[in-house]
């Protein structure tokens, strides 16, 4: 008997994904949840994208060093293979293809995921999300706060959402140039 293929769970993979997160499409409906509906939403995201930024941090600098790693062991075995004797010149060649193949197969990986400009793009984007929460927290802190309680949760949710947007088509970009 076959299954229904509908009541096979789908999985998605999620590095595929911009973001799991999306923003919500619609602002919520209390006055005084909105604001706080914005908090929350910026600390999601913050939550989620800043240990992401440090992966790509750090994956950005891993393959940059051992490109440069790589390459000073090549010209280093080529020097000592021209400056030494018969003996080592096989083992010395050998050694320079395998580490030269080591080379373009770091340099691929970097290209294709791009570490350097997703984290400079993530880190972007949460440095936004605090200056929004800081300009949130300030106006609230004004004296007429509650008589503009609605609109500065109103402007700051389309902030919100103007940021996520702008970062999702920053990330769009760098994922559909590697293609």
């Amino acid at each position: 008997m076959a299954a229904d293929p509908s009541s096979l769970p789908q999985q998605v993979e999620p590095a595929l994904e911009a973001s799991p997160q999306r923003a919500a499409p619609i602002a919520p409906a209390s006055q005084a949840a909105q604001l706080q509906y914005v908090y929350q939403a910026i600390d999601a995201q913050l939550r989620d994208r800043e240990p992401r930024a440090n992966w790509y941090r750090v994956s950005s600098f891993v393959t940059q060093l051992a490109i440069a790693l790589l390459a000073a062991s090549i010209t280093v075995i080529t020097g000592f293979q021209v400056a030494g004797g018969t003996g080592l010149g096989a083992v010395a060649t050998n050694v320079v293809l395998v580490l030269s193949a080591l080379a373009t197969l770091v340099t691929l990986v970097k290209t294709f995921y791009a570490p350097r400009e997703l984290w400079i793009a993530l880190r972007t984007y949460c440095s936004d999300l605090r200056d929004l929460k800081e300009k949130l927290e300030f106006a609230e802190r004004s004296p007429d706060f509650e008589t503009r309680r609605e609109q500065v949760a109103g402007d700051g949710f389309a902030e919100y959402q103007r940021l996520t947007e702008a970062y999702e088509q920053t990330w769009k970009a760098i994922r559909e140039r590697d293609k």
